[in-house]
């Protein structure tokens, strides 16, 4: 089979297409990506945010089971529990458990003393 045939501004094209990159094309380059990136972390943040507020319409029986595990804590946890507004049961467990740690603590440094 006889060799292709091509033209002098294809060859010229495929020239430039191998010729080396100047600093200042790379740079724009990269400028032009990392643009494009945080263009497309912007708009997932965003549709991550509006997902996030309609869950907490979709799924408001985590609301309700957190409100009834607070409602079984003492008065003064239950108090601070509350006013740390968790979202969901395992953020409130996890606070809740801070707060008994740091009563026991309170306790026993007092019976040191």
């Amino acid at each position: 089979m006889p060799p292709k045939r091509t033209s002098v501004a294809t060859a010229r094209a495929a020239a430039a297409a191998i010729a080396p990159m100047t600093i200042v094309a790379v740079e724009q380059l990269i400028e032009a990506r990392v643009s494009a990136a945080l263009a497309n972390n912007e708009t997932l943040r965003n549709s991550t945010n509006e997902l996030a507020l309609m869950c907490g319409r979709m799924f408001h029986e985590e609301s309700y089971e957190v409100e009834k595990y607070v409602g079984g804590l003492p008065d003064m946890i239950r108090r601070n529990v509350m006013s740390y507004q968790p979202k969901t049961m395992e953020k409130a467990i996890e606070f809740a458990n801070d707060q008994m740690g740091q009563n026991v603590l309170t306790i026993a440094e007092r019976q040191a003393e």
